[in-house]
Formats: C-alpha cells, structure tokens, sequence
C-alpha cells in the first residue's frame, strides 16, 4: 500500500516486513511495500489499526533497519440497521388525556456513524384513525385527536425507525396504547318518556313497570343506581336501585289522585358522578269502589194539583267519584212509596207526575229512590223524596216593564246580556218561565229560567219593542220590553263633556237619577228643541265613589256643540242640576296629576266597542262602552313626557337650540353647562341632541 523507494546496489536494495500486523490483519508485500488486508474488517468492533512497518536494507556485512508505524482508519458503511432500546412498549392513556400531549417516547440506535446514523421515526400502521402522532426526530408520540375509550380501548401503533444511509436500513417496535375509561358518558334510558297503566286496587309489591338504562363507561362508571327524585310526594312507589324496576309501595286511590308523574334518576358509580332523568308517567285505572251521592242527601219537592200528566217535580243530582265507566249513566228505581204509580223517574232523573194530583185525595208522598252506577260490580245508593200536593196556582204573576238603552260605536255591537226581568208571584210555589216571540229571535233571545234578556251582535239604530211573556204554567202575563239602540259617531267623540257625580253607584244612577237628570240636563244645555243630548257612557272612578257621565250635545243642522260652550252652560245651571242629584266636577279634559297648564294639556277619548258595561234594574237597564282617557303635556307641538316635568308649566318660554350651534368655550359639566346667567339643560330628542335653556328666572 505505501511504496519504498529501493537503493541500487545491494546495500540500497530494501526489504519491508511487518513487526505487528494487528493479530494477521495486514501483511506487506517484501519487496514493494504495498500493505495487504488479510481478514474482513469491521468499523463498529474496530475503527483503527497501527502496524509496525519495518524496512531493511540488504548489506551482507551489516543490515540496517528502520521502523514506521502506520495507522490504518476504517471507514464506515451503512452495513447496521437502527435498533430499538425495547422490543415493544406498552402505555396507559387515560381517555380525557387533551390533544397535544405527550405519551412516552421510542429510541432507535445505529452502530454506523455520520449520516448512517441518523435515525429518523414513523408510524407505519395502526393509526388509521389519525389519534396519534410522532416526531420523526425525538421519537416522541402525543395524542393528536381526542381519544375515547368507548370507540376504542387499544391501539397497536407500528413504529419504525429508519437511518440516512444509501440504501437506508430500519427497524420497527410496536407500541401498545392502553385507553382507561374515564366517566364521560351520562346514563341513557330506552325511552324518552315511559307511561303505565295500573289498577288502584294494585297491592303493594306489585310492578309497575321496568327502566332500562345503559353506560358506555366501563365498571365501576357504567354502574348505574336508580332512585325517584320527584312527583311521588307521599312515597306510594319504589324503585329498584339495580334493576330500575317500579314497585307499588302503598295503597292507590285514583278518586284522590288519578295519575303521577315520576321523575325518576339514573346516577352512575364515577367520580363525580353523572346522571340523566326521565319522566315516568302512571296512570291509575278506576275500579268501582265508589257508590254514587246524591245531592243532597234527601230531597223535598211540591206540585200543583191539577197539573197536567209528565210535569216535572224534582231533578236528582247524582255524582260518583269514580270514573266515567263506572259512574254514569245511573239507573233509577223508586224502590217504595209509588205503589199506585203516581210517579215515573226517566234516565236522567227527573221525577214527573204519572198522574193528575189532587190536593183533596193526599197531600204527601214520600219515595225511596235507588240509583245505581254503571260499574262491575255495580255499587247503589239511596235517597227519600218527599213530595207535597198543593192548592193550584189562584194568582197571575206580575213583571215591571224595562226599557233598555244600548249606546255601541259604529255597527260594533258585539252582542251581549243587555238587562233582566224582574216578575213575582203570590204563589209561593209557582216556578215562572219566560218567552220571546219566534219572529224577534233572530235578533234577542230571553232566558226562559231567569228572565235575563240578550242581543245577539250587530244591531242597528233604532227601537225595538219586544214581545216577551211570563207564565206560572197557569197564567201567563205579557211584559213591555222596549229596547233603544244609538250608534257613536267619530265626531262625537271629540266633543264630549264629563260631568263627575258624588257618592252614587252606577246602578243607583241608572234606576233612581237618570230619567230626571236627563230631562235637567236638556233644559240646561238645549238651545234648541230639535237639538239632541247623547248620553256616550257612564263609568265609575278607579278607586273611589265618583261616577263619570260623559255626553254630547248634536245641533239640529248635524254638527256638535263645543265642549267649551257646554260647560259654560251647565256651570250657569249647575244649581238646578245639583237639584237632582250632587255634582262633583264638569270637566271638559281630565288633567288631573299632569304638572302643566290646562291650555297644554291634550286629550284624546278612546271607546272600547268589546268592552260593554251593562247596568241593570227593574226599570231601566244602560248598556255602554268603556271608555278611556288619554291626556300629555304638550310643549311648543312636542309632547311633554320628553323633557322634565317642572318645565311643563314654562311651555311658553322654553327654546331649543342644536347641540351643533353652541359656541366653543362653555364648559360642560355633567349634563348642564353655564353661559352668562343662563343654565343649560342637555336632553334628547327624536334622537337629536338638544340643549334647552331658560334663566333661573323663568325669562329668557
């Protein structure tokens, strides 16, 4: 391998030989000195060689010699593939481990150095879901998405390591990731809502039904206990805390309660625990444990002689605790007292006369009546009837006529009860009814028990005269009924005037002082005979005993006269008026409680056609609308409400001036400034800033 230049002549002539070659590594050629490899080297068991290489001459007399020592470096090949410091790693990862972090780390080493050595890492395969990660550099695994137990408890990663050599060489571990439950699963239950029906007559210990409930945690976070949180107040269920079964715990009553509504918790074992609630709805079926109850518990009734065969006596009224099915209908039976069948009882229990009484044959009856529910078996009950047999009816009833005035807006009358008849009869036993003529029904209808009078909707203007009767079933009697119907107009409304009466109710008004305040009021306000006095409304005061009456006054050529001139002439009559009945106020505008002066203060009358007060006596009966008032301060065209109320008397002398146009130099503290004598006020307006000033002596 190194030549040695040889001397001529034999002295000069040179030989080489080996004084060490490295345990026969190496030989050298005698008579070139090139140095030989005698054996396969290896870098990684020996990176460096030093042989002694001795050359001597040829001299026959005196051989010379000299030495060198020659150091031989062996280079590397990648001939060492990267080696794993374990076979296989196994780690455990709790679920709820976050993204990001690190999980353990795998090393690789090479025997070959430089770029041979360098190792560079891969996940190979079991990570097709993409939840890991690994840095090719450190070898260092983190979780890359979230992981969660109940899709996938292990994962068998592939790792492999590979070095930078041409061709590269590699190496593969296997990495077990162990996935531990955490408890982040909630029990679920099989249904949304569970419902069940079960007999009242259950005994206790019977089953009701049965929850299920699944944890995809595993044990112990997917153990689940049951318990009912609510809806079951005196403790009549129970539920199993391991099987979710619902047991009747007392006695059921369904004519107390019918029904509950369980909520009911499934809680597993985790820490902190997690729960889910369902609603369980049972429904207590009825069993016939009910007799049916007479109201009341005996009955006494009286009849006519001479009454005619089917006239109704007496209405049971039987009620039973049970359920439909096992209450109504009822069966009837008069068990004794109708030996002769002067009595019949149909479905629906109404007792009726078989027979035409007369009070000289018998004066008493007294019936043992059954009714018996529907139910299996069916339970009975009894009552005693004691009927009387009295003198015919000798005295024709008597009713005082009505007149009924009805004021609505406009073909707005929404219908209604708009009074009530009132007839008596000397007969103390005499039941009266009361009718309407056929014709008059498609506009009225009269309440045949109690004599209550009702107008269907849309009437128009104008009167009505109604053919009513009452009849004691022996005599009947006509009573005049004669309605008065006015419709508002707009216009109207705008010039009303309210007079405002003292200590009187509605109906006092109505049935003692209308009739005479009205002629009163005529004589003071009519300037003429053909003008006409519209009554709009009467309605009581909020919170006291005043009463409102607002009115209007048409002339005879359509329009209306102003409030103004109105009040001008009831205030020269109000002493005649005072006659008839106290007066507290005549107000043409109510602006009471509003801080500004009555030539600011606006008010606008609204009526409420839906809203009908009906006030009813024996004679006279006054239906209106409702009305309602609405006043504001008014300041220069701008209502009040917009600035502070203590400026609403200062109407006349409050200017405003854009924020825009102030000059530079005020200074503004708060939101008032000062400039010379005058105070400014900052305020908003249509969304507009505005500052409004006046002195502190009220003058600009």
């Amino acid at each position: 391998m190194f030549p040695f230049a040889s001397l001529s002549g034999v002295n000069r002539k040179v030989t080489y030989s080996l004084s060490d070659s490295a345990d026969g590594f190496f030989s050298v050629d005698r008579s070139s000195g090139i140095i030989i490899l005698e054996h396969p080297l290896d870098r990684e068991l020996q990176s460096s060689y030093n042989i002694t290489v001795k050359a001597s001459d040829q001299s026959i007399v005196l051989t010379l010699s000299s030495f060198s020592t020659v150091t031989i470096t062996v280079l590397d090949i990648n001939d060492n593939p990267p080696v794993f410091e374990r076979r296989d790693y196994l780690v455990t990862v709790p679920e709820d481990t976050s993204p990001g972090t690190e999980v353990l780390s795998v090393f690789a080493t090479s025997q070959d150095i430089g770029t041979n050595a360098e190792i560079a890492y891969l996940i190979r395969s079991g990570n097709e879901k993409g939840k890991f990660r690994i840095n090719s550099k450190t070898g260092v695994i983190s979780i890359f998405e979230a992981l969660d137990f109940e899709s996938c408890k292990d994962f068998y990663l592939v790792v492999e390591a590979k070095d930078g050599g041409t061709p590269a060489l590699s190496a593969v571990t296997t990495v077990n990731v162990n996935v531990t439950d955490v408890n982040d699963n909630a029990p679920t239950f099989s249904q949304a809502v569970y419902s069940a029906v079960i007999s009242e007559d259950a005994a206790v210990g019977d089953s009701v039904l049965m929850l299920i409930a699944e944890d995809l945690d595993s044990p112990p976070n997917g153990q689940i206990h049951f318990s009912i949180v609510s809806g079951d107040q005196d403790n009549e269920f129970s539920v199993d805390p391991v099987l979710g079964l619902v047991k009747v715990k007392k006695k059921l009553d369904r004519e107390r309660i019918s029904g509950y509504s369980l909520v009911v918790q499934a809680r597993d074992s985790g820490t902190p625990p997690l729960s889910s609630s369902v609603t369980v709805n049972v429904d207590i079926s009825d069993v016939n444990d009910n007799s049916p109850v007479f109201t009341p518990a005996n009955y006494t009734a009286v009849i006519q002689e001479n009454k005619p065969v089917g006239t109704s006596i007496l209405q049971l009224v039987v009620t039973d605790k049970d359920s439909f099915h096992n209450g109504p209908p009822f069966t009837f039976t008069i068990l004794t007292g109708n030996e002769e069948e002067e009595f019949t009882l149909d479905p629906h229990g109404v007792l009726r006369s078989a027979v035409i009484f007369k009070h000289m044959v018998s004066t008493e009856y007294v019936l043992c009546v059954q009714a018996k529910d529907s139910g299996k078996p069916q339970q009975v009950s009894h009552t005693y009837v004691q009927v009387r047999v009295i003198e015919e009816s000798i005295h024709k009833p008597t009713a005082i006529p009505l007149e009924i005035f009805i004021v609505t807006m406009e073909d707005d009358f929404p219908g209604g009860v708009i009074g009530k008849i009132h007839a008596t009869d000397q007969d103390v036993y005499d039941v009266l009814t009361y009718t309407l003529k056929s014709e008059q029904k498609s506009l009225f209808k009269v309440n045949s028990h109690d004599g209550k009078i009702i107008a269907l909707g849309g009437l128009d203007n104008g009167k009505y005269v109604l053919n009513v009767s009452v009849s004691d079933g022996r005599f009947q009697v006509p009573i005049d009924v004669v309605v008065h119907v006015e419709q508002l107009v707009q216009e109207m409304l705008q010039n009303t005037v309210t007079i405002r009466f003292e200590n009187v109710s509605p109906e006092d008004f109505v049935g003692l002082h209308m009739h005479g305040f009205r002629r009163t009021l005529r004589n003071a306000v009519l300037s003429q005979k053909q003008d006409s006095l519209h009554i709009i409304s009467i309605q009581p005061v909020a919170g006291s005993s005043q009463l409102d009456m607002l009115f209007a006054v048409q002339m005879h050529s359509g329009g209306f006269y102003k409030p103004a001139y109105l009040i001008q002439k009831l205030t020269n009559a109000r002493r005649h008026l005072e006659n008839v009945i106290r007066i507290s106020a005549i107000l043409e505008k109510n602006c009471s409680g509003l801080d500004c002066q009555e030539q600011h203060c606006e008010q606008s009358l609204s009526i409420d056609s839906h809203s009908l007060m009906t006030y009813s006596t024996a004679r006279i009966s006054f239906v209106c609308p409702r009305f309602y008032r609405n006043v504001r301060c008014m300041c220069n065209g701008e209502y009040c409400s917009l600035f502070p109320s203590h400026h609403c008397t200062l109407c006349n002398r409050i200017h405003f001036i854009p924020l825009m146009q102030i000059r530079r130099g005020i200074s503004i503290q708060s939101t008032k400034a000062r400039l010379a004598d005058a105070w400014w006020e900052l305020i908003s307006q249509a969304g507009e800033e505005l500052f409004m000033f006046t002195d502190v002596n009220g003058s600009l």
